[in-house]
């Protein structure tokens, strides 16, 4: 097994700046050209390319070719991707070093230990001490980097593309199973009646478009929030009792009905709201976060959320899955006040037209919305576990800790 060697990343590269915007703007054809918010991880973004001149000399000096290696020079710095001919021709500017093997390195290897070295502070002492750090190519060329023995550098690419190509899988199923989810929802929490729906008596709202319910039932029974939930006005003031979490809308993931984390509730001396253990949980400042979940423990909350309580009368999955529906989110934008960070209210969430089905309709409901909710945790959990073996993979093998060998 061969060692390796450490060699400065310019006697294994050709390092390559890209073209500075408004040099020779007169001159040659317009063509489009990568900058740095088109180089992500991994990944070449071709949506709003720009476009300028390059003369018959620059296309030939920045034109891309598959297998090269972009690198952000400034922003992010060290952020890199392979170029895959994502179109027929296109060029780079000066935000971007391309990096083109002249020893035989492996392109994908590079693009790995770039990855690690910015998340390991390796590249820190390159950059430029300005307020936005800058990758110069002066010090990048002389940057040691290294480098195993060329096929180790392809197994360990070969490696580390399989892991990622499983997340990427793992994340097209999880998509797919989130648009189910979404039908599902719309179907179930709109039912289905027949011929031309009445206006909701309490408001002046007409319900939602015609959808198929579960089962053959077919009902008409329309109300608001308010027939499901009310609101908790309990507050608590200064200090509160140890040992309870507190939840602030950082704390609830956008969209997916769960927590992210918790705070102690010693982290919030100001007014908060108090919730028990099955309550239900909606932000009304920017609605259009989709923020809202019925939680599992008694605490406090920041007064930017609703605290809503599901009636006795009422199956608590079913409150939680319609009040948390796009329809109520809907509602609630509309009925915000303020522009740049909108805020609703109780009484504009309360108003919300739902549907108020049979109690056995609505547990049966909620049971398969929850069964579609667990399918998309199972996957995200699935996906997670894969990051974290990829996470300590990809630094034991780009460190040299672990080695490979030829099968």
């Amino acid at each position: 097994m061969g060692e390796w060697q450490r060699v400065p990343l310019g006697e294994a590269f050709e390092v390559q700046l890209g073209k500075m915007l408004g040099v020779g703007s007169d001159r040659g054809e317009q063509s489009k050209y990568l900058a740095n918010r088109n180089v992500q991880w991994g990944q070449i973004v071709i949506d709003e390319l720009g476009t300028m001149n390059f003369s018959p000399r620059e296309r030939e000096r920045y034109r891309l070719q598959s297998g090269d290696l972009l690198v952000c020079e400034g922003g992010e710095v060290g952020r890199a991707a392979l170029w895959s001919d994502e179109l027929p021709e296109c060029y780079f500017q000066n935000a971007l070093h391309r990096l083109r093997a002249t020893t035989g390195a492996d392109h994908r290897f590079m693009r790995y230990y770039f990855e690690f070295a910015s998340m390991t502070g390796l590249l820190r002492g390159l950059t430029g001490q300005t307020s936005i750090g800058h990758l110069p190519r002066s010090k990048l060329v002389n940057w040691v980097v290294p480098f195993p023995p060329v096929e180790e550098q392809r197994r360990i690419a070969e490696i580390l593309d399989t892991i990622d190509e499983t997340i990427q899988s793992t994340e097209r199923v999880i998509t797919k199973h989130k648009r189910i989810r979404s039908g599902l929802s719309d179907d179930l929490l709109n039912g289905k009646v027949g011929g031309d729906r009445p206006e909701n008596p309490k408001t002046s709202e007409t319900p939602p478009p015609r959808a198929e319910p579960p089962r053959e039932t077919c009902y008409q029974v329309w109300g608001q929030v308010d027939d499901l939930v009310d609101l908790v006005t309990t507050k608590a003031h200064g200090q509160k009792p140890v040992g309870f979490p507190y939840i602030g809308l950082e704390h609830i993931e956008p969209g997916a009905r769960t927590l992210t984390a918790t705070a102690p509730s010693s982290v919030s001396q100001s007014t908060n709201g108090v919730f028990a253990e099955g309550d239900i949980l909606f932000g009304k400042l920017r609605p259009n976060l989709r923020k809202a979940l019925q939680v599992g423990c008694d605490g406090f909350c920041s007064t930017d959320i609703l605290v809503l309580r599901t009636k006795a009368a009422v199956n608590p999955r079913y409150a939680t899955h319609a009040v948390a529906s796009e329809s109520v989110f809907r509602h609630a934008e509309r009925n915000s006040i303020g522009t740049g960070m909108p805020r609703t209210s109780w009484l504009a969430v309360s108003q919300a037209t739902v549907l108020v089905p049979p109690l056995e309709e609505q547990r049966r409901i909620a049971e398969i919305l929850d069964n579609a909710d667990e399918t998309i945790r199972t996957h995200e959990e699935q996906r997670d576990k894969l990051q974290r073996m990829r996470s300590g993979l990809a630094a034991d093998l780009l460190s040299g800790r672990v080695r490979t060998v030829a099968a």
